[in-house]
C-alpha cells in the first residue's frame, strides 16, 4: 500500500473499475487505469527493495524529478527535491509519491 492513502491494490483497482463502467468506452479506460496503477505499484515495490539493500551502505540520498512531476498535486515531490542531498535517515518516504510519479532516488556512499 502507499503510505499516504493506505489503500491496497485491490481497493485502487475497484475505484477505477467503478469509474470505468460509467464511461462510453469502459474497456479502454480500465486498461489505461490498470497500466498506470500497475506501473506505479511496481515502481513502489522495486524502490523499497533497492532502498532496503542500499540503506546499510549509503550515507546520503537525493531525490530527482522531472519538471512535470515537480508540478503535480503532491507536495512531497517538491519537498524532497528541494532538500537536495540529505542523510539517508531523513528520507522518510520513497517515491512514487503519486500515480505516474517520475521521482528517482540517488544513493551516495560518501559526501562527494
Amino acid at each position: 500500500t502507499y503510505s499516504e492513502d493506505g489503500k491496497t491494490l485491490s481497493e485502487r483497482l475497484k475505484i477505477h473499475y467503478d469509474n470505468a463502467i460509467q464511461r462510453d468506452n469502459p474497456k479502454d479506460y480500465m486498461y489505461n487505469r490498470v497500466v498506470l496503477v500497475m506501473d506505479t505499484e511496481s515502481l513502489y515495490a522495486s524502490n523499497h527493495v533497492i532502498h532496503g539493500k542500499l540503506r546499510r551502505q549509503a550515507r546520503f540520498v537525493e531525490v530527482f524529478g522531472s519538471p512535470e512531476c515537480h508540478n503535480e498535486e503532491s507536495a512531497k515531490c517538491e519537498y524532497y527535491i528541494s532538500k537536495g542531498k540529505i542523510p539517508i535517515e531523513e528520507l522518510d518516504e520513497l517515491p512514487p509519491y503519486h500515480p505516474d510519479c517520475e521521482c528517482e532516488v540517488i544513493y551516495y556512499f560518501n559526501e562527494k
